[in-house]
């Protein structure tokens, strides 16, 4: 899904199977609002439950996500605030 410049998605497989087209995906969508002199970004991930794998499997995905997003999202705000600087 796409609404420039206030949302994007895409569909994500977690790795939880051989086949992820068997396994299923999860749906990350990225929400941007104007806030105060800068932006809010929301970042919401779901689908887990519908994943067609064991609940172990479902665990470590989410927290493999989890860590993730940890990791990634402070990346892209000092992406962000180089290039404001």
């Amino acid at each position: 899904m796409l609404d420039p410049p206030h949302l994007f998605s895409w569909r994500w497989d977690p790795a939880t199977s051989k086949d992820p087209r068997e396994a299923g995906s999860t749906l990350v969508e990225f929400t941007l609002t104007p806030e105060g002199d800068g932006t809010r970004l929301r970042v919401v991930e779901t689908g887990f439950a519908d994943l067609s794998v064991s609940e172990e499997d479902r665990a470590t995905a989410v927290l493999h996500n989890v860590e993730g997003w940890a990791a990634e999202l402070p990346e892209l705000v000092e992406y962000v605030e180089r290039l404001a600087g």
